[in-house]
């Protein structure tokens, strides 16, 4: 079941990674679920290679949001 897992995340991420760019938060949840069930498979290359992208896309995403928020205070 695992590697059925592993096929279905992989081709999710590569939907989401087309669909939505590829630091969406959408993207960075399905890489920390890849990472997860890696992680649980002992395949720990694989877990930091998904873990990682995960950590920078919510970095990446969190400082837009607050440029953002902090764009619309200075209109207000």
């Amino acid at each position: 079941k695992y590697n059925e897992a592993t096929a279905c995340y992989k081709r999710s991420l590569q939907i989401y990674k087309r669909v939505h760019g590829l630091e969406h938060p959408l993207v960075a949840t399905t890489l920390n679920n890849l990472a997860a069930l890696l992680e649980a498979q002992v395949s720990f290359d694989l877990f930091q290679f998904y873990s990682r992208q995960h950590t920078y896309i919510i970095r990446v995403s969190t400082t837009r949001r607050r440029h953002s928020t902090n764009d619309l205070l200075i209109f207000e």
